[in-house]
């Protein structure tokens, strides 16, 4: 599916569809998780040293073996990519916020009330964009992950290099894994568009309640009215930051997810190549079998780009402009 095609189907779903199916491949990417495992531990092992079946065991589980890594790396893909859109989605009610505010300020009054008012709407404008940087920060360094897992894995040559290098990048997510293994992948899924229909509410909710300050607000009822605004602001900015927090775990454990994948890959590549050595398996056919795995490396390396390089692109393009935007106005305040 080419990039465009997959994310206007994507907008057009709407934020409780993609949850949806976010979580019903969720659902398919656990059950091949589950297989990927079931050939690498019993199948090839029963194959080539219980069974001796070399002619099945290269004409039917190696290819089924490859299918299913081709498969369970796209779907964490798409989960990570749906879980982008969504990202895109609550960026843009967190814009429509700022502008909100911004037409607000030219209706406010003169003097200390107004000041008053636009200082805790400034306040918040930099709680936004400190919350868009952070999440900018972890944009990057996940898509800076993922295509680092894709290079390193086509430099096959040197087996032993790359196991060392995935075993670090595992063990640097020892302690987030752990975490993640506590909680349900498709609730965190559930959180997160909650917390997006949430925004989009109170967006309306804050809307309405501007209308009514920059109509009702005097001296007399300008505490009880700062007060509801601040609160109403708070809510927001939580809101964006526990979104934003359930949206990484959701991210988080789909590259988790691509980093057992090609652990995988690699030890079946040395399992291959273990064999060969103890006349388990004939060299030739061993090697076109490593020559497919490095096309399906290839091959997932370009869904990648298709899918998820775009959208990673947008949403970090998105948090930057928002993050400028907001800082713009709270310096503007």
């Amino acid at each position: 599916m080419g990039y465009y095609i997959w994310r206007y189907s994507t907008v057009f779903r709407g934020p409780r569809a993609t949850a949806f199916k976010e979580r019903w491949e969720i659902r398919r990417l656990e059950w091949e998780a589950a297989r990927l495992t079931y050939y690498v531990f019993k199948q090839f092992p029963k194959e080539v040293k219980v069974g001796h079946t070399i002619t099945h065991f290269f004409k039917k589980v190696i290819p089924k073996f490859i299918a299913n890594f081709k498969k369970l790396c796209e779907n964490s893909f798409k989960i990570a990519a749906n879980q982008l859109s969504q990202d895109i989605a609550e960026l843009k009610e967190e814009d429509g916020i700022i502008t909100q505010l911004r037409d607000f300020w030219g209706k406010m009054p003169k003097g200390q009330i107004g000041a008053n008012i636009v200082s805790i709407e400034r306040n918040f404008l930099l709680k936004i964009a400190q919350e868009d940087k952070k999440d900018e920060v972890i944009n990057r360094a996940e898509y800076n992950e993922v295509e680092a897992i894709i290079n390193e894995a086509k430099k096959f040559e040197d087996h032993q290099r790359f196991m060392v290098w995935l075993r670090t990048r595992i063990k640097k997510r020892q302690q987030l894994r752990n975490v993640l293994e506590g909680f349900s992948w498709r609730r965190s899924v559930t959180i997160s568009t909650q917390e997006l229909l949430m925004t989009k509410a109170l967006r309306a909710k804050l809307r309405k309640f501007l209308e009514r300050i920059s109509k009702e607000i005097n001296q007399s009822n300008f505490k009880r009215l700062s007060a509801e605004l601040q609160e109403e602001l708070n809510l927001i900015c939580n809101g964006i930051k526990d979104y934003f927090k359930q949206s990484y775990l959701v991210r988080e454990r789909a590259i988790l997810t691509v980093l057992k994948a090609f652990y995988m890959l690699e030890y079946v590549d040395t399992f291959l190549q273990e064999s060969v050595k103890r006349h388990e398996l004939p060299a030739q056919q061993t090697q076109e079998a490593r020559d497919k795995l490095n096309d399906a490396i290839e091959e997932v390396g370009k869904k990648f780009h298709n899918i998820i390089t775009q959208e990673f692109r947008i949403v970090i393009h998105d948090l930057e402009k928002e993050e400028r935007e907001a800082e713009r106005l709270a310096r503007a305040a």
